[in-house]
């Protein structure tokens, strides 16, 4: 069994929504100041989920990926919780955006994880008790 035939018709759905996504929030940042670091790392993300979709992901590379959006994240944090604007200033937005990234590589990571052991299951001999 390959590994593309692995992901559930659902799962393959909701990563190409995914991408989709991660590209428009990408194109969104080309008014914004540091649009470069956001436009990265949209674009990181959705060809994460593209990779992810062809069975060519490894788990390390979503792991980094990440983990640097979790750090990104929390760094901004910091700034929106002194001043309480969650949803309504720039820095509010790119934390939920980092966050969202963050999880979302989490929940590939995890895929991967379950996919890599199930194979492992399948191809291990029996052992005897």
């Amino acid at each position: 069994m390959s590994r593309q035939s692995e992901i559930s018709s659902l799962g393959r759905l909701i990563n190409i929504a995914a991408i989709v996504t991660f590209i428009a929030w990408a194109y969104w940042q080309h008014n914004d100041p540091d649009a470069i670091l956001w436009t990265v790392l949209y674009l990181l993300a959705a060809v994460s989920c593209a990779l992810f979709l062809a069975g060519r992901l490894p788990v390390w590379a979503v792991t980094v990926l990440g983990s640097c959006a979790l750090l990104l994240g929390l760094v901004r944090a910091y700034a929106v919780i002194a001043e309480q604007q969650y949803f309504f200033d720039e820095e509010g937005r790119e934390m939920m955006g980092s966050l969202l990234v963050a999880l979302y590589m989490g929940v590939l990571a995890c895929q991967l994880r379950c996919r890599c052991c199930k194979r492992e299951k399948r191809t291990s001999p029996p052992t005897m008790v």
